[in-house]
Order: structure tokens, then C-alpha cells, then sequence
């Protein structure tokens, strides 16, 4: 990894901080009361790939996207102490951040972690490192900032931590993976193939949502089979935007479906646990065939 010119460190760092905020905003357009969290937070596969692309030093991009990011869903501007408590929501929003990535990221690396995933020990890593502790540590901070801020009350803190931490492990399965792969050279696809892929991937996007069949079996069914033929046939960046896609088709419509008798806690936990579940399964078998080819 060469090591970027001053400008370039800039450059980075202030595009980071602007990514990190439009896919926040693109993340709380789906968000839910008490605290604005939501079932997939972007932010967090994209802090945590920048981190082992880039290096440690895009940190205050991160703080400075987290900072505004999150204090923005819910600033007022009724009094100067309403604004103190909103700028001490941010400042833990934004520690949180910085600590979940680089911590997750600096044991990814001493664990001997690589990408492409080599094996199903490499996709153990990054469950554990990537979208287990870092994301803890940010809810830690995240929830307890907006608790003593007043934005999250007491009896909510646990509903909100555990709705914060797992959208935030969720963004990092769905997001680090393919992020990673853009800058690995894939291996050609046939052109026919490759499009009547993307063609029944946009047909089948089409039915899921019109219909309301994504957390059924035929949704389901569909959707994994393609992730298998992708994984099996198609390079790394195929096979994640196709799981990145059917989760993102998912994620919409069941905001968009009607209430149901559910509590809207438990429906948004049964969303994210099939996403994560989908994207582990799906990471798992695309390292079992990279082992497959390296060996």
C-alpha cells in the first residue's frame, strides 16, 4: 500500500466523510423511532473497507461523516443547549465509529485476514472482527451518547442498542465484501451469460417488490439460486452486488408493506437476521470456491 501524498490524504478523508453522510441519510429515509436506527447502516461496511484499503490514517473522515451524519437526524435548533446536547450525541456517534472500524480492522489484520476470502476461516474473521465486536463498540458508544443526550429514553436503551448494533454488523456483511472486491481483476465472464443473469436478477427485483414475496419461500428460493450460480460462475463483485441487490430489494419493500400484527421491533430483527444469515451463507460458499481455484 503506497503511501498517499498530503493533498491526496485530504482528498480522501473529506470524500469519505461525504460518502459516509449520503449513505446515512440514504440509511435514515428507513429508519424507525426511538433513536432513528435502521436495519442496515451502510456507513459501517464502508468505514471498515476504507480502513483496510486505504489505511488508519482516513480516520477523521470518519468522525467528521459519523459526527454529522448522525447529529443531523436529529438536531433542533430550539435553544444553544439543545444544540450542546445534539454536538455530545455527535462527538459519541463519531468516536464510536472511528473506534469500530479501526479496532475491527487491526484485528482483521493480525488475524492474517485477506481478501479475497480464501477460505471459510478468512469469512470467520470478519463475522467475528468485522461485523460482531466493531459494530458493538459502536453501539456502545452510539446508544449510550444518545441516551444521556436525551434522544433515547432509558427504557428503549436495550431495544435500540441491540436494533443499532446488528443493522450496523448487517452493513458490514453486505457492504465490506463488495467494496473490497472492486479493486481485485476478476476473471472474464461470458457476455450472454453475464446478461441473462443481470436479466432474471432485474425480473425477479420486479416480482419481490410488487408482490411482497421477499421473506417468503419463493423469494427466497429464487434468490439464493441465483446467488449460487453467481458465486459459482461470476467473480466476487458479481456475486456480492447480486446479494447487496436481493437484500436492498428486501430492505424497501418491507418498509414500504403494510403493518402488520408484528411489533415493528420484531419484524425489523427477523429482516436483518435473514439478511445477515443470507449474506454469511453466501460469502462462505464464494471463499469455498476461491479456495477450490487456488488450490
Amino acid at each position: 500500500m503506497s503511501s498517499p501524498s498530503r493533498g491526496e490524504r485530504w482528498l480522501g478523508i473529506a470524500g469519505l466523510a461525504l460518502l459516509y453522510v449520503l449513505s446515512a441519510k440514504l440509511g435514515q429515509s428507513l429508519a424507525i423511532p426511538p433513536g432513528n436506527v435502521t436495519a442496515v447502516w451502510l456507513p459501517s461496511g464502508i468505514i471498515l473497507a476504507a480502513v483496510l484499503l486505504r489505511g488508519s490514517w482516513v480516520w477523521p473522515g470518519i468522525f467528521i461523516g459519523a459526527f454529522f451524519g448522525n447529529a443531523s437526524a436529529y438536531v433542533e435548533v430550539e435553544s444553544v443547549a439543545q444544540l450542546g446536547l445534539t454536538a455530545a450525541a455527535g462527538l459519541g456517534n463519531g468516536t464510536g465509529d472511528v473506534l469500530c472500524a479501526l479496532v475491527a480492522a487491526g484485528l482483521l489484520r493480525r488475524a492474517g485476514a485477506s481478501y479475497p476470502f480464501a477460505s471459510a476461516r478468512q469469512v470467520l474473521y470478519l463475522v467475528l472482527y468485522g461485523a460482531l465486536l466493531g459494530p458493538l463498540l459502536s453501539a456502545v458508544f452510539g446508544v449510550t451518547a444518545l441516551m444521556l443526550a436525551g434522544f433515547v429514553p432509558g427504557p428503549d436503551y436495550l431495544r435500540t442498542f441491540t436494533t443499532w448494533w446488528v443493522g450496523d454488523a448487517v452493513g458490514v456483511l453486505l457492504v465490506a465484501p463488495l467494496l473490497l472486491s472492486m479493486h481485485q481483476s476478476g476473471r472474464a465472464a461470458d457476455p450472454r451469460e453475464l446478461g441473462l443473469f443481470a436479466a432474471i436478477l432485474i425480473v425477479l427485483a420486479a416480482v419481490l417488490w410488487s408482490q411482497g414475496w421477499v421473506l417468503g419461500p419463493i423469494g427466497l428460493t429464487v434468490a439464493m439460486a441465483l446467488c449460487i450460480w453467481s458465486a459459482l460462475r461470476f467473480d466476487d463483485r458479481v456475486t456480492f452486488a447480486c446479494v447487496l441487490a436481493v437484500s436492498a430489494v428486501a430492505i424497501v419493500a418491507s418498509a414500504l408493506e403494510e403493518p402488520s400484527v408484528l411489533p415493528m421491533n420484531r419484524r425489523l430483527l427477523e429482516l436483518q437476521l435473514f439478511v445477515a444469515v443470507f449474506s454469511i451463507a453466501v460469502i462462505v460458499l464464494r471463499s469455498t470456491v476461491n479456495e477450490r481455484a487456488a488450490a
